[in-house]
Formats: structure tokens, sequence, C-alpha cells
């Protein structure tokens, strides 16, 4: 009897021992399933680049398109440019999917304004009270306008747009933020971060477009055909052509430790 007992309680146990494995090795694979890894983070960048230049809405310079164009293309980049009928709402949203390894955003902004409200890119999708309803309740799309007290007003998507609304991940893209205060407020440079970005340029406070142009052209000579780092291409800008003339805004990049990364 007493040899019985003991050796019910044995396969009692390794039931139970087994029992346990099965749960642990479920467990497990239902978090992998809802927290898959990050195949993106050691991957180089796409050789391809995108221009999404709404600013032609009010700013055409298709002088610096033709150029930035030239330059991406002679370093081995398939360009994609995108005109202001382009930029929506959804077309912000599949960004991250299209795979650029550069994007570089000439678009208007509003806010951006330090302890106030974060940055707000405009699509020129004109605002229709009740379209994209739970996200504009939610905060992730907001209406915009070059003046909100005379029309047109148009669709902008915020930082909790970038974190929520965008689908997939951006591939250590390189993000040329070249707006308005894109960095006196980092909210939407970190949203970008988060999202997959390796770093993210752009202005501390506003800039007339024409140094903005300027500004793009030379950072662009400087990451593609000198290859220098992103903190050496910022730094160049700054020494060639300075601070906007009328608003003092500088140039600088986010997230601060990535100074040195050089576009593949």
């Amino acid at each position: 009897m007493r040899h019985g007992r003991k050796r019910i309680k044995k396969v009692f146990e390794n039931k139970i021992i087994l029992v346990l494995v099965i749960v642990i090795i479920v467990l497990v694979s239902f978090y992998a399933f809802l927290h898959p890894p990050n195949t993106n983070m050691n991957l180089p960048p796409p050789r391809t680049a995108a221009i999404i230049d709404q600013l032609s809405l009010t700013e055409p310079n298709q002088t610096l398109i033709q150029a930035s164009t030239e330059t991406l293309q002679s370093a081995g980049f398939t360009v994609d440019y995108y005109e202001p009928k382009d930029v929506t709402v959804e077309f912000y949203r599949d960004l991250p999917s299209k795979g650029y390894g550069l994007i570089i955003f000439r678009v208007h902004s509003a806010g951006g304004i330090e302890g106030a409200e974060p940055l707000y890119l405009f699509t020129s999708e004109v605002f229709v009270l009740g379209e994209y309803w739970a996200e504009y309740l939610a905060g992730r799309v907001v209406c915009v306008g070059v003046s909100m007290e005379h029309p047109p007003f148009y669709f902008g998507i915020t930082p909790q747009f970038v974190r929520h609304s965008m689908k997939g991940k951006f591939q250590n893209t390189t993000i040329l933020m070249m707006t308005c205060r894109a960095l006196t407020y980092e909210e939407m440079a970190k949203a970008f971060v988060e999202k997959g970005a390796s770093v993210y340029i752009g202005w501390t406070d506003l800039v007339e477009a024409d140094h903005n142009d300027q500004a793009t052209s030379i950072l662009l000579q400087q990451l593609m055909t000198k290859s220098q780092t992103v903190a050496q291409a910022v730094t160049q800008v700054m020494n060639e052509l300075g601070p906007d003339p009328r608003y003092s805004s500088q140039l600088r990049w986010c997230p601060a430790e990535n100074g040195d990364y050089a576009v593949p």
C-alpha cells in the first residue's frame, strides 16, 4: 500500500509540473503575440526618401524641390514627391508603413509653443466638423489655419496622432522637420522617435520660408554629399547661414545624444 501511494503521489506531482509548464508556455506565447519584438531596431534605413511639400500651397519653391531631389538621388536614394493635394489625414496615417529612410517635411505648422500647446502639422485637407470625430475628440486631429480668423481651415495632426493613429513603425528614419517651432516644444519630436525615427531635426522658433529653404538645401548637402553626422551638418548650416534673421530661430536635433548619427 505504501509503494502504491508513493507512485500515485509521484504521478500526481508530475502531472502538476506538466500543467505548470504548459501554462507558462501559453503565457509566454500570448505575451509575445501581444508584444512582438521590434525587428527594425538594428536594420539599416531604406534607401528611399520622401519630400512632403504641403507648404507649396502658399509658398511654392520648385527650385528647392528639384535640387533636393537631385541631391538625394546622387546619394543613391529613390525619391517620392508629395504635393499639397496629397497631404491628407490618411496620408499621414499610412506614412510609417511606406518605408522611407529619410523624410523632409516642408509643411505649415501651428502651436509648438513651450508650456502651452504641442506642434500641429498641417494637412491640405479642408476641415469639416464631424469628420475623424473620434480622433478629434481624442486630440489626435485638430482644426488649423494660416490665420485662425479667416478661412480656409484644415485638419492638423498632433503628437498623439503620430503615437496612436499612424500605422506601422519608421525604420530608423531621419526626419527633417523643416517647419516653424519644430523644436520649441519637443513633444512632436519625441513622438516620431518613439515611432521609430532615428533623429528629428527642426527649428527652435518661427522661421521665414526663404531661410528655411536655404537651410534645407545646405543640410541635405552636408548629410548626403559630405556624409557628415547630424551634429556636424546642423553646425555647418548655422555657421554658414546663421539663425533666422527675423525670429532668431536655430536649427537643432532630437534626441540630443544622437548628434553623432550619420545617414548610411
